[in-house]
């Protein structure tokens, strides 16, 4: 019989990525999501994690939970307080809850790097530099929700990814889309790229390497909070001239103060030595991918 793995918010940008790996692997997937999963050979069982229950889990034995459901981003947050605690902190407390006693063999759940502070320093698993209320709900949801998982170390092993900037194929543009395709679809779309500022770097993963990383998890008998990123800074300026490049496009730097740390990345260091596992795909590459992607998206009507 076939290893059976849940996973929650599976209709989103990395579930999908992961769904469709795991299928090639000879995994057998179930999706927890409120939107029906596009992919061949996958059940959705659409399940609302903060109103509905659980009870539809019961006729099935899984043998790993994979935690992604959320609202994935600090702009998708903003405004959205009371649905951000709702999805993020309260269903992951209800999914915890459930699996408590089904002897899973793990759960990982997704959590993000902006638990930590921006502050100058280097951001490793047991920093003390991590966010309270004061500071953004998306990023507070997701500390208080580690906070949850570690209530159940003791009940099943569990692993914690803080995951840095994700962009790949299936990413949504949206109303407040992520930097790097809010950068290649400004190209498709007016024919130039403007940004903020060009010297702001943070860690950008492409989503192949996460999917690697979750599925090294659940292999590893490994309990407890890792940094998934490639462990380097990018700057948003090398982004954009990759993007320029490919599409042939302006590209303008408006060079404005930003008030947090110009450069912060994940010390990845111990998932490295941790689950054996790397990086594969460099920047250039993965932007590549990426264009590639929302160009044929574009062209079809879908962006």
């Amino acid at each position: 019989m076939a290893t059976k793995i849940l996973i929650t918010g599976g209709s989103g940008f990395i579930g999908s990525n992961l769904i469709v790996e795991l299928i090639k692997q000879g995994y057998d997937i179930v999706d927890l999501s409120k939107h029906e999963s596009t992919i061949p050979g996958v059940k959705t069982l659409k399940i609302d994690l903060t109103t509905d229950d659980l009870s539809l889990l019961d006729d099935y034995k899984f043998d790993y939970v994979i935690h992604l459901a959320a609202i994935s981003s600090i702009k998708n947050a903003q405004g959205n307080e009371e649905e951000t605690i709702k999805i993020n902190l309260d269903g992951t407390k209800k999914i915890l809850k459930y699996f408590s006693n089904k002897n899973l063999k793990k759960f990982i759940f997704l959590s993000s790097v902006t638990v930590y502070q921006e502050v100058d320093t280097e951001l490793t698993e047991d920093s003390k530099y991590i966010v309270d209320k004061s500071a953004n709900i998306y990023s507070y949801s997701k500390f208080l929700a580690e906070n949850e998982c570690k209530k159940y170390d003791n009940k099943m092993p569990i692993i914690i990814f803080r995951l840095a900037n994700a962009y790949g194929p299936l990413q949504r543009v949206g109303k407040t889309p992520n930097l790097v395709p809010q950068i290649i679809y400004q190209a498709l779309k007016d024919k130039k790229i403007e940004v903020y500022n060009g010297k702001f770097a943070r860690d950008f993963i492409y989503v192949s390497d996460i999917v690697d990383a979750i599925i090294s998890g659940l292999k590893s008998p490994f309990k407890g909070t890792l940094n998934l990123g490639t462990g380097r800074a990018t700057k948003v300026e090398e982004i954009a001239r990759i993007v320029q490049d490919e599409l042939g496009v302006e590209f303008k730097d408006l060079q404005r103060k930003i008030k947090a740390p110009l450069e912060l990345t994940p010390n990845i260091a111990l998932i490295k030595d941790i689950l054996k596992w790397e990086p594969r795909i460099s920047l250039k590459e993965g932007i590549t991918k990426t264009i590639k992607y929302y160009k044929t998206e574009f062209e079809n009507g879908r962006l």
